[in-house]
């Protein structure tokens, strides 16, 4: 393989002191080196000049040898880096993907449980945990009747629970009164009939449980505290 030359600018003014013969056989030589020749100088004038030329080609040579070198191992180095890198980004995604399919099976695993948590039974439903009693009441629809001065609509369920929120007092008298009151004052007609007599019973059992107090502070309360409702609905 060939070698390179490189002729500096420097080493021009001492080839300017040869003649051109001189100077020819010096870039013979020079190219005879190049093919990896040993070449012979026989003028003694020209000895001298090609030595320093070969000194100097043989330093370029080896410093071209170093920077390829060091290119290689640049190179090598890059590649194993990017592999190393493309290694690590393997890794984590391989991690991610294990950690996704453990949280889906530690998900799946806790549903199973969840499941045959309750009853025995695969997919069974928890029990309800701290909700109110309800009372299953109709779905009524009060009416008020103008011209009777009544309300109706009033179902069996509704009519327990107001008798067991307000047992001072007679619900379906105070029912029958709420109704004459109505038919008296047309013009304060109430579009939510229930709420109308929740309101109103609500405050017939105030009003009885008041009467009550006055009565007992008279010392005329009934004997041993004992409740009474006459007919007209009203505490006695």
């Amino acid at each position: 393989m060939s070698k390179a030359i490189i002729i500096h600018s420097d080493m021009l003014a001492g080839v300017r002191m040869l003649s051109k013969e001189q100077a020819g056989t010096l870039l013979l030589a020079l190219c005879s080196w190049a093919d990896g020749e040993e070449p012979v100088v026989d003028d003694a004038a020209v000895r001298p000049f090609w030595g320093m030329m070969r000194a100097k080609q043989e330093e370029y040579a080896l410093r071209y040898a170093e920077k390829c070198k060091k290119l290689a191992q640049n190179k090598l180095g890059k590649k194993k880096q990017f592999k190393s890198n493309e290694n690590n980004s393997n890794q984590m995604k391989s991690n991610v993907l294990k950690s996704g399919e453990t949280k889906t099976k530690t998900k799946t695993k806790t549903k199973t449980k969840t499941k045959t948590k309750y009853n025995g039974v695969i997919g069974g439903e928890p029990p309800a945990q701290n909700e109110p009693e309800l009372i299953s009441c109709e779905a009524d629809v009060l009416r008020y009747d103008a011209s009777t001065g009544k309300i109706t609509g009033v179902g069996a369920d509704l009519s327990e629970v107001w008798r067991r929120t307000y047992p001072g007092i007679d619900v379906a008298r105070q029912i029958e009164l709420a109704g004459v009151w109505l038919m008296e004052n047309p013009r304060r007609e109430k579009k939510d009939i229930k709420r109308f007599l929740g309101n109103w019973l609500r405050t017939a059992q105030r009003d009885a449980a008041e009467r009550w107090e006055r009565r007992e502070a008279c010392g005329r309360g009934a004997a041993g505290g004992e409740v009474r409702v006459n007919e007209g609905g009203l505490l006695v």
